[in-house]
């Protein structure tokens, strides 16, 4: 005897956070934000932190320095999270969410036709 029946499970989700993934925050890098950085650190005088005699308070100088003036460059923007566009995972590539994306297009038209000859018909269009 065997049973061919599935078992499974559902259970009250309740507890879990919808809204871990709604919103990222990033960084935004432009060709004019990067510009307006590179004009930054070449205005900014260094010679304080190049004649300190400690090396240690001149790399705490310098950090500071640098980070003050990458943060006033690159504000950190808060985004909507989106899984078409956006990567959920390390492991997925922008080549897999554009393969996952035409994915959905080409059942969307499966679903319009019904007619097995139709649908070779449709995906041969695209």
């Amino acid at each position: 005897m065997a049973d061919h029946f599935g078992t499974f499970y559902i259970g009250n989700d309740s507890n879990r956070n919808t809204d871990k993934l709604t919103f990222i925050t990033k960084w935004k890098f432009t060709e004019t934000n990067m510009t307006k950085f590179k004009q930054l650190l070449c205005d900014k005088d260094f010679s304080e932190i190049i004649n300190s005699d400690c090396p240690n308070s001149a790399y705490d100088k310098f950090i500071s320095t640098y980070k003050t003036i990458f943060n006033k460059t690159f504000p950190l923007l808060k985004t909507r999270f989106n899984k078409k566009y956006m990567k959920r995972d390390q492991w997925v590539s922008t080549g897999l969410l554009a393969s996952a994306r035409h994915k959905v297009k080409l059942f969307k038209k499966k679903l319009k036709v019904n007619q097995p000859t139709e649908i070779l018909n449709a995906i041969q269009i695209t």
